[in-house]
């Protein structure tokens, strides 16, 4: 078992990857560490994890794996104590030293039972699995787990764990815009005009608006260094001009809470209470994400255009969560079907 470190030309981050003892080597991971040294000291946690084997991962040192990789991202210290406060409870009830493994379905139905005995609601439970989930996840990255993380979830909470398909028709969006407050507005537009994410709004600055403020220039979150050039409609190109026009610093969207967190919760009820009076459905960020996403492919966009404007690396994700066909593209689809005739059989391999 060993591991090797190298730097990608343009990267400031350090990358490893571990060799397994069958010749057998593992991804290129990144360990968002600058210096080598720091670099070398998560490549070593890894590989003393990995050495130990699939096996041998507690749900503790799990937990412990996501903590470390949402602290190189950055994340507020409010979600770093939610995930320590979930963490307590899933580890307290399924026990610290459980190997990750060997979890079953049985378990989080037992996990289940034991919350709602001690009063908590099903949406905090499926909360408290979400982070489980997401510190499976993390390790399954990591080749550290190789579960089928789907089959872990009890159908009372398989609702919650349901991917997402909620996007606006432009009649929703037109309703919600003329509802939503003023100082909201221009971030509702550039939502669903730009499909960035949430964390991405409050980076961008007067300088990221480029070509005659057609285009915007976002920085990802994601992945270190992942730069998206995304075209703006004339509603957006006129959003950020309001913006600039009122920026001091040159953010174009300033923080008015003490923590992006705070001002999330400001965001979502201000969403909430604009669908609510224009008589919609609720709908979140992430749903002015697939929006965005949507529209585009009802347009034929093409594809590779909308990955690189989504920031992901594949279609994969695009396909699957973010382009939703709507009633009308599936009646246009029917409308094209014919039955094969004498002249015209069908195509045969």
């Amino acid at each position: 078992m060993s591991y090797h470190l190298r730097r990608y030309q343009g990267s400031k981050n350090w990358y490893y990857r571990i060799t397994y003892p069958d010749g057998s080597r593992g991804n290129w991971l990144s360990t968002r560490q600058s210096k080598k040294a720091q670099a070398r000291i998560v490549a070593e946690r890894y590989d003393a994890l990995a050495a130990a084997g699939q096996e041998a991962v507690t749900l503790e040192q799990a937990f412990q794996l996501l903590a470390q990789h949402m602290l190189r991202k950055k994340d507020s210290d409010k979600t770093m104590e939610i995930l320590e406060l979930k963490a307590r409870q899933v580890c307290r009830v399924l026990g610290h030293e459980r190997v990750i493994a060997t979890l079953t379905l049985a378990d989080t139905e037992r996990y289940l039972d034991v919350r709602r005995a001690e009063g908590r609601s099903d949406s905090t439970i499926a909360n408290e699995l979400g982070k489980l989930r997401a510190a499976l996840r993390r390790c399954a990255k990591l080749d550290l787990y190789n579960g089928n993380i789907e089959k872990l979830w009890p159908e009372a909470l398989a609702k919650s764990f349901k991917g997402k398909t909620r996007w606006l028709q432009f009649v929703e969006y037109s309703a919600i815009l003329e509802t939503i407050f003023p100082k909201w507005r221009d971030h509702l537009i550039i939502y669903v005009q730009t499909g960035i994410r949430y964390s991405e709004l409050y980076r961008l600055t007067t300088a990221d608006v480029v070509h005659g403020g057609k285009i915007l220039i976002v920085r990802g979150t994601k992945t270190t260094g992942a730069i998206r050039r995304i075209p703006l409609s004339e509603a957006a190109q006129e959003a950020l001009r309001r913006r600039a026009s009122m920026s001091v610093t040159g953010q174009l969207f300033e923080l008015e809470s003490p923590d992006i967190d705070s001002q999330k919760r400001a965001w979502l009820r201000a969403l909430a209470k604009a669908c609510k009076r224009a008589g919609r459905a609720h709908a979140s960020t992430n749903d002015l994400r697939r929006t965005f996403a949507s529209w585009c492919w009802h347009l034929d966009i093409d594809e590779e255009a909308v990955i690189r404007w989504m920031g992901h690396g594949s279609e994969k994700m695009v396909r699957t969560v973010y382009q939703q066909p709507s009633d009308d593209h599936y009646l246009r689809e029917i409308g094209k079907f014919r039955l094969p005739t004498d002249e015209q059989p069908p195509l045969l391999n």
